[in-house]
């Protein structure tokens, strides 16, 4: 291990390239994508419910399920 290169044919002065998954668009990032519009940042779903929630959520609005580990 101590023999390889693992960081050889990384460039950290390139901005790594997001796909977008609806069109495949090689793009840097943002909520949507600037080809097809399609939202870019994953959706998240109640565990409990299946509602899908708002950016930023911390409780299920229908049925009151925490989102995240330490919520309640």
């Amino acid at each position: 291990m101590r023999e390889v290169d693992w960081t050889r044919d990384l460039d950290i002065a390139e901005r790594a390239k997001v796909t977008c998954p609806s069109c495949s668009a090689k793009i840097d990032g943002g909520k949507f994508c600037p080809e097809c519009g399609t939202k870019l940042a994953r959706s998240v779903f109640c565990t409990n419910c299946g509602t899908e929630m708002p950016d930023g959520a911390k409780f299920c609005g229908e049925c009151g399920t925490p989102l995240h580990a330490g919520a309640a």
